[in-house]
C-alpha cells in the first residue's frame, strides 16, 4: 500500500506533494554566492511551472526512480503507473486554515 498527499495546483491539477509550501532558493545574478530562500505555496504555481522546478537536491530518491517520476507529479500519472493490485491511501490536502465562526442568535 502507498500513501499519497494530493493538493491542487493553481490551474486545479491534482499534484502529489506533501508540504503546502515549496522551499525555493533564488540566486543573485550579480553575485552567485548570494542566495535568498523563499517559501511559496504550491497552490500559487500552475502545473507546467511546477514541473520545471529542479529537484536534484533530493538525494534520498534513487536515480532510477527520480528519472521515472518527477517531483510534483500529477495524481493521474501516478495512478496510471501504479500496479492495480496496490492499495492507495489518498490524503487530500487543503492549504487554508479552518475558520470557525460562532454566531449568537
Amino acid at each position: 500500500m502507498i500513501e499519497l498527499d494530493v493538493q491542487l495546483s493553481k490551474d486545479h491539477i491534482p499534484i502529489i506533494y506533501h508540504d503546502f509550501d515549496i522551499q525555493t532558493f533564488l540566486v543573485n545574478r550579480h553575485n552567485n554566492s548570494e542566495h535568498v530562500s523563499m517559501k511559496i505555496p504550491l497552490k500559487d504555481f500552475p502545473k507546467h511551472s511546477l514541473q520545471q522546478i529542479s529537484t536534484n537536491y533530493m538525494q534520498h530518491i534513487p536515480s532510477n526512480v527520480s528519472e521515472f517520476f518527477q517531483s510534483f507529479e500529477t495524481l493521474e500519472a501516478v495512478l496510471n503507473y501504479t500496479d492495480p493490485n496496490c492499495g492507495i491511501d489518498v490524503e487530500i490536502k487543503y492549504p487554508s486554515q479552518l475558520t470557525v465562526c460562532y454566531c449568537k442568535f
